[in-house]
């Protein structure tokens, strides 16, 4: 797994988000253990998630439909997919 750091946020969801300006990789860890990486993601957008009110639902709204995703843990990353929504309770 690239080595993204990642900014620890408050959501019933979402544990940390990091962001990699040279590749544009979004970096969204889960509190369950789970972490995705977004490619081909602007900085704004990444940056928008960071400081949103709800992380879970711009993730929702913002990055998930647009940007394709792979699933990585410890063991090494999958290929690019198409998320399914992150639910949030905010």
């Amino acid at each position: 797994m690239t080595d993204i750091k990642c900014f620890a946020v408050e959501s019933s969801n979402i544990a940390a988000i990091g962001y990699d300006r040279t590749t544009r990789v979004l970096r969204v860890r889960l509190r369950d253990g789970r972490a995705y990486d977004y490619g081909q993601v602007p900085a704004d957008a990444a940056f928008d998630l960071l400081y949103a009110e709800s992380h879970g639902s711009y993730l929702n709204r913002v990055i998930a439909p647009h940007y394709s995703f792979r699933r990585v843990n410890a063991r090494g990353e999958s290929g690019w997919e198409k998320p399914e929504p992150i639910r949030s309770t905010h």
